[in-house]
């Protein structure tokens, strides 16, 4: 599904593309006049641009912070969550032979025969301060 079928979908028989923008950001006005409330269980808000949108569209400016294997794979060796066949994975990408590889599980180059859609990386956490 495309960000833009999301979007679509939280809005159901609301959506109007010439009412939201690509982020799911309706107006409060045109929010106020299609849905008649703001529910804080169920309604975003943002005050600083007086804008509205479902809470199912929490992070979909960067889709939770995964990327789209079809977008490319990783530029380096890193170690990531994969997303492969519904479950949420740790993988570890070897740029030197564009592979991947998970406890012994799979070791493959193409990703489209793991099954894998997308990927985030894993930080590495700072040090305590105190």
């Amino acid at each position: 599904m495309t960000k833009q079928e999301k979007i679509q979908e939280a809005y159901g028989k609301n959506y109007n593309p010439h009412n939201i923008d690509e982020n799911g950001w309706m107006g409060y006005n045109l929010w106020i006049h299609f849905f008649k409330k703001v529910d804080d269980d169920y309604d975003e808000f943002d005050n600083r641009n007086m804008m509205v949108r479902p809470n199912s569209l929490t992070g979909i400016e960067n889709n939770n912070g995964w990327i789209s294997i079809k977008d490319g794979e990783p530029k380096e060796t890193i170690q990531c969550f994969v997303f492969q066949r519904g479950k949420i994975m740790i993988a570890t990408y070897i740029l030197n032979y564009n592979k991947w590889i998970s406890e012994g599980q799979y070791y493959s180059e193409r990703w489209q025969d793991l099954g894998i859609t997308h990927y985030q990386p894993i930080k590495k956490p700072k040090p305590p301060i105190y």
